[in-house]
């Protein structure tokens, strides 16, 4: 199962395009990419892209203070 949040960041990487249905190859290539530790590049973008400082991100990618509504 997909979470909402999965499916944001999903889209928002290009996985899949906004109005399309998240298919089983966008998720085993999402899967794919998360396989290993980001790197600080990767995390940087991803901060860029939700507008998060590197904090956040850094506690995101620890799992620190991620709630469940992101």
């Amino acid at each position: 199962m997909v979470t909402d949040a999965q499916k944001r960041v999903m889209r928002k990487l290009g996985f899949t395009a906004e109005d399309e249905k998240i298919t089983r190859q966008a998720q085993d290539e999402y899967s794919k990419f998360f396989d290993n530790p980001l790197c600080d590049g990767h995390i940087a973008a991803l901060a860029a892209i939700f507008g998060w400082s590197l904090e956040e991100a850094n506690q995101v990618s620890t799992g620190d203070g991620m709630s469940s509504d992101s």
